[in-house]
């Protein structure tokens, strides 16, 4: 699921962050520079796989331009998040449909309070009003 996505990326961050810690001068301008094109061809080759998924043609409520801008994103994110600099121009109006994955990633499991008391919260809780609940 996206949320396991998501937690082996952070471990791999981790252990990426803990390298540079042990090991700070390896990641240096030609760490960086081989990073960014090694980004750019997985980048080519996911983008052969999205175009393979839908040589079919696309869903209607999800166009490979939109996967592919989503894919660039997560690179970025991803490089952003051990030190690095951005590699893909992002168009974030394309990222609009897909809003809803970010919120499923971050939002908090809901629990059910007639079983267990709930101890965390999420800072970007929508209000719920009683019409939204009956």
């Amino acid at each position: 699921t996206q949320k396991e996505e998501v937690i082996h990326a952070l471990f791999g961050v981790y252990v990426i962050k803990q390298v540079q810690k042990e090991f700070p001068n390896w990641f240096n301008e030609d760490f960086y520079n081989k990073l960014y094109r090694a980004c750019k061809k997985a980048y080519e080759a996911e983008c052969n796989i999205i175009d393979w998924i839908f040589e079919k043609g696309e869903l209607s409520f999800l166009s490979k331009d939109v996967v592919k801008e989503f894919v660039k994103d997560r690179f970025n994110t991803s490089i952003e998040m051990i030190g690095g600099k951005s590699v893909f121009e992002v168009d974030k109006e394309k990222l609009k449909p897909l809003k809803w994955f970010d919120d499923e990633i971050h939002a908090e499991v809901n629990t059910d309070f007639f079983h267990k008391k709930p101890v965390t919260y999420t800072k970007k809780s929508k209000a719920i009003k009683a019409e939204d609940l009956f």
